[in-house]
């Protein structure tokens, strides 16, 4: 659930970015910018593995703390007698 979520996270992220973003025709509106004009142009997210960050960051961490933090195994044979 933890990847599911980071996953569908991150895909809302870059469409909430995208959309409210500047304009997708940038030739369109680098001619109605004008000559010379600086303007936003949209980002483009050629690495889609960079949408799997967050969630594998989310599974390593939970993973290291449950690995720390979490019960314990009791010992097969009992303690072993002090020597």
């Amino acid at each position: 659930a933890l990847g599911v979520g980071g996953l569908l996270g991150s895909l809302l992220a870059w469409r909430l970015g995208v959309w409210l973003g500047p304009q997708q025709d940038v030739i369109a509106h680098a001619k109605a910018v004008g000559k010379g004009a600086t303007f936003s142009a949209p980002l483009k997210l050629g690495a889609k593995g960079a949408l799997l960050a967050w969630p594998v960051a989310a599974l390593v961490v939970h993973l290291g703390i449950t690995a720390l933090f979490g019960p314990r195994d009791p010992e097969p044979y009992g303690e072993s007698p002090a020597a």
